[in-house]
């Protein structure tokens, strides 16, 4: 995915247009039988987006799969307009459990799109970017050479 960003509030006022950053996004699995699967996922990656439903905290996966590794976590706190929505309890989760800055979570709802202009951004700005290289790869997406992962 490609996404346009001001790095630190820079508006580019200048008449420069806003740098592009290629993020390369997964969706683990949620189940905790699909550990190993997933903390092989964690060992290619340099941070995580760590979203937390407001009402259920902390699930077991996450557990298993976040202490072993040494990750930058961004965490997101979604579901917030439920009724049974606890965000103070959840920071202190997250506090308790990946010695989380409370007030760096951030408060997101997908179902009215409250706090989710904040994700990307947060993303680009707190998780360092890979090592090395990935100029080929950027190179075969501009050319439309990219090899079909479906077929």
């Amino acid at each position: 995915m490609f996404y346009k960003h001001s790095i630190n509030g820079d508006d580019c006022s200048d008449g420069k247009e806003s740098p592009s950053f290629a993020l390369n996004l997964i969706d683990t699995p949620g189940h905790v039988n699909f550990s190993y699967e997933v903390s092989r996922l964690l060992a290619v990656y340099q941070g995580v987006l760590l979203v937390v439903d407001a009402a259920q905290g902390v699930q077991a996966q996450i557990v298993a799969n976040l202490p072993e590794s040494n990750l930058t976590i961004v965490p997101a706190i979604n579901k917030i307009g439920q009724p049974t929505a606890d965000t103070d309890w959840v920071k202190a989760l997250l506090r308790l459990m990946f010695d989380l800055e409370p007030s760096d979570a951030l408060l997101t709802s997908t179902k009215t799109g409250e706090g989710l202009e904040q994700v990307l951004p947060a993303v680009i700005e707190c998780i360092p970017a890979p090592r090395g290289t990935f100029t080929w790869f950027i190179l075969m997406i501009e050319r439309g050479n990219m090899p079909c992962c479906c077929c």
